[in-house]
């Protein structure tokens, strides 16, 4: 931050906590609810605030995770009653050793314990920490999105001279040249007394601290991956809910540490990644084609036939493990997460670990407050670390990264015998003896490695992968790429190592090209990188929204149960008629959103049409199926709007079943259960109309077409009912079968419901006449229908949420993993670096986290429950 700024417009504000914690990642929000439940415990008072970076909480996280339920189970003993998303259990481990064409399974008894999952989740990590958040919310920490930490304070003077003191949030509002603009905002100060950083791997204060302090003296040196992530959904004959499975081997040569992971979640969606170590040592490797090529191997290209990918993402590991881990402490502070690198590389599994440093940090800093200290060293933390099943298991991790290092075959028998043989007890460490920039060697000594070209289907370029990553730039920010020494790209990167950077970014931001003189210039392309990312800038405004349609449609659900409780008279179904209606207003609002420019967000490419309006039955979709395109670089367009109808108007309630709806008009207490495919050749996805002329006869219309299907039909009390392949039953509520009275209908329709038709058709229920046992009936039928649909589309809105936050992480690490090896390689190669990030956070995030805060403080201070679930702007 530039001190003539706060000269210019200072001072800037100030903020008192007992600790401030950066990062609300799960290490942070860990620390910060152990300190919440300690203080609680204690009838104590412990002021916690938690700063995060990105827009919400879960937003920067790069989902599909296997996660070791350890950490949680100290943390939160009851989590399955308080329903913390771990919801699908891995019931099959497979470790598989690739060559070209061909794979050996290894027997799972000679698996070593970092492959055996056995008790552990295959889990949505994004969703996870949105859950970790609601629990530190609920128990009083204070959390702000959108604000990250951009300076180290340090106390000046006094007994805790040169102590951390805080943090001060990024100015907003600088512009491309650095000056402050119309909307510049001074960023502000937070104050501690004890001050965590949990920021992740390479985080840029934690690396700040680790040079001041020295922290990384008499540790091994750092090791680092790029881990290369995306989520599919694939066929559900092909998704097997918990398999596991876990590569190594083939697409990258025997001298390269790295392999893959395959995690099917639920939802028919596999997360499925490659982890390449940033000790390579040929130049032409690049980590994000050879995670595509990965992807057509015989043996795992099948899962993703047929499929669709939802996301990608790419993120800097830290892997050095236990050798290499920093001193934890400072006055003022400490690392938590990995921050410190507390990574168990050799089970790809962080979130335990990060988890259970915070809440050790949190057992030291209370006893810490308790004794009234303040800006002092928490030694006791490092200590509670060496002490607990975390130091055990990494120390019993310490020897798989050096042994693989050593190359595939020979690691990985050294490793068999490391881990089975000895249990991860042998009588020796093996250390690192490089940092990662000297493994690399010059192009002249190295094979240039072809990669093929993809293909769209399996495999995909960079921008269209960067694009589904949601990176986000603000267009008038200052540059976050510069060259120190513009000398060196050519003169070094590329005439010795055949410019590596051309390759390592995951955007295509470098090229090497040709000036008119014929000499060679690494271009940054800068324009690519702002417009993918105010592409993904529209795809956070478009999350944004849609977190305001998942607090209304949770109160929605409430209120539909309200409605089915029974013992309603007619003014508490007015009440509730009138709350649904606010509701639907509500809805549509949303469904209606703008952006920045007035342009609606949900109507495809018809930016000037109002995408949705109201009609007699819930609402008519105006937008139409194509998208708004922003051109990226001279001959790719990406989209930057969406197709409203694909989120409010279909939600797909049951991909195999039909629902029934009788008429308001019916005068028996006969209903139609929800059909279910008993022949797919035979199902049209067309809407029929069931009319009995009798309690034994029926006629059936395609409503659809308006065409007699078949008129006549016998009916027996019990027996189904036949629609295009399609079966259903006639029930009456209270045993197996119903009685219909002659006049009786029924709607029948695929599962693809209208949640405005679902809302609409309560209301009106709630509105007409309720004499008769057909009009109870009817009631019922609606509520139950509007139930099942608000659950699944509300399913559907928090699915493309995680879709969304699941790549809003990229943001970050678009930058970060192309610092990460950028810096790796600085030794030998590389002058590129990122100058602030977080700066580059802070500015685009302003005016929505300025309107969440303002948001959320009013529905704090509203009692209206209706005033509650005003949209987020």
């Amino acid at each position: 931050m530039s001190t003539n700024f706060v000269e210019q417009f200072g001072p800037r504000d100030t903020m008192e906590y007992d600790v401030v914690i950066v990062g609300g990642g799960p290490a942070g929000l860990s620390a910060a609810i152990k300190l919440k439940q300690l203080a609680q415990t204690q009838n104590k008072e412990v002021s916690v605030c938690v700063l995060e970076k990105g827009g919400e909480l879960g937003a920067h996280i790069l989902s599909g995770a296997v996660m070791d339920p350890i950490a949680i189970n100290e943390l939160f003993p009851n989590w399955k009653e308080l329903g913390a998303p771990l919801n699908t259990a891995v019931s099959e481990d497979r470790f598989l050793m690739l060559t070209e064409q061909g794979s050996f399974k290894t027997p799972n008894w000679m698996l070593p314990d970092c492959f055996q999952n056995h008790g552990n989740y295959v889990i949505s990590l994004a969703n996870v920490v949105r859950w970790l958040g609601q629990q530190a919310e609920a128990l009083g920490v204070e959390i702000f999105p959108g604000f990250p930490a951009a300076e180290i304070l340090y106390h000046e003077n006094g007994a805790a001279d040169g102590a951390v003191k805080g943090v001060a949030t990024g100015n907003m509002g600088v512009t491309h040249d650095g000056t402050a603009g119309p909307n510049f905002q001074l960023g502000m100060e937070l104050h501690a007394k004890y001050t965590l950083f949990a920021e992740g791997s390479r985080g840029h204060l934690g690396k700040q601290l680790m040079q001041k302090f020295n922290l990384n003296e008499g540790c091994d040196p750092q090791t680092y991956g790029i881990g290369i992530k995306e989520l599919w959904e694939i066929s559900p004959e092909k998704h097997q809910a918990g398999l596991v499975v876990h590569t190594a081997g083939w697409p990258l040569a025997t001298d390269t540490y790295g392999g893959s992971f395959l995690y099917h979640l639920e939802n028919n969606q596999v997360a499925v990644g490659l982890v390449v170590g940033l000790s390579y040592s040929n130049p032409y490797l690049s980590p994000y084609e050879e995670f595509q090529r990965y992807k057509t191997h015989p043996a795992i290209r099948g899962f993703f036939e047929g499929g669709k990918r939802i996301s990608y993402g790419a993120r800097a590991i830290t892997a050095g493990g236990i050798q290499s881990l920093p001193k934890l402490t400072f006055p003022g502070g400490a690392l938590i997460g990995c921050d410190a690198g507390f990574l168990n590389m050799s089970r790809i599994k962080g979130s335990h670990a990060a988890m259970k440093s915070g809440m050790m940090a949190a057992d030291a800093i209370f006893s810490a407050l308790g004794a009234d200290r303040a800006s002092d060293e928490i030694t006791s933390y490092s200590a509670a670390f060496k002490d607990s099943w975390l130091h055990t298991e990494l120390h019993k991790a310490r020897n798989v990264k050096p042994w693989l290092a050593k190359g595939l075959y020979w690691g990985s028998l050294m490793v068999g015998i490391d881990q089975v043989l000895f249990k991860g007890k042998a009588p020796w460490t093996l250390h690192h003896q490089h940092a990662d920039h000297e493994c690399l060697k010059p192009a002249a000594q190295c094979t240039p490695i072809q990669y093929p070209k993809p293909d769209g289907k399996l495999t995909f370029d960079r921008l269209s992968s960067v694009f589904i990553s949601n990176t986000n730039h603000a267009e008038d920010q200052p540059i976050h790429l510069t060259l120190k020494n513009a000398d060196v790209p050519v003169g070094v990167n590329l005439a010795e190592y055949a410019g590596p950077e051309a390759r390592y970014c995951p955007a295509g931001v470098y090229e090497f090209i040709k000036t008119d003189q014929g000499a060679d210039k690494l271009q940054i392309n800068a324009q690519n990188c702002v417009n993918l990312q105010n592409v993904t800038g529209a795809l956070s405004s478009q999350d944004g929204i849609l977190s305001g349609v998942t607090n209304l449609m949770q109160s929605l659900e409430s209120q539909v149960v309200e409605a089915g409780s029974g013992g309603l008279n007619s003014s508490d179904r007015a009440s509730l008629a009138t709350q649904f209606q606010s509701g639907i207003s509500q809805l549509m609002n949303l469904a209606n959103s703008t952006d920045a420019n007035g342009n609606y967000v949900f109507s495809g490419n018809a930016v000037g049409t109002v995408p949705y309006t109201a009609t007699s039955n819930g609402a008519q979709y105006n937008g139409n199926q194509e998208v708004q395109q922003l051109q990226v670089d001279a001959t790719q367009q990406l989209p930057t709007t969406a197709v409203g109808s694909n989120i409010f108007g279909n939600i797909q309630v049951s991909p195999n079943a039909y629902f029934s709806i009788p008429n308001a008009n019916n005068t028996s207490t006969a209903t139609m259960s929800t059909g279910t495919v008993t022949s797919a050749a035979a199902v049209t996805n067309d809407n029929y109309s069931v009319t009995f002329t009798s309690p034994t006869a029926y006629n059936v219309t395609d409503t659809s077409t308006g065409v007699a299907v078949s008129t006549n039909n016998a009916y027996t009390s019990g027996a189904p009912i036949t629609i295009a392949g399609v079966q259903f039953s006639v029930t009456n509520g209270a045993g197996p079968t119903g009685v219909p009275a002659a006049g009786d209908e029924f709607s029948v329709q695929p599962g693809n419901q209208n949640i405005f038709q679902a809302l609409t058709n309560v209301m009106a229920a709630l509105t007409g006449p309720h004499s008769t046992a057909g009009d109870a009936t009817n009631l019922a039928n609606s509520i139950a229908q509007a139930n099942t649909s608000i659950s699944a589309s509300l399913n559907n809105v928090l699915n493309v949420r995680d879709q969304i936050g699941n790549s809003l992480q990229q943001s970050a690490s678009l930058t970060n993993v192309g610092t990460t090896v950028n810096l790796a390689f600085q030794t030998t190669i590389s002058n590129l670096q990122d100058t602030n990030y977080a700066q580059a956070i802070s500015d685009l995030s302003q005016e929505q986290f300025t309107y969440q805060a303002a948001q959320k403080a009013f529905a704090d201070t509203s009692q209206l429950s209706l005033i509650s679930m005003l949209p987020v702007a």
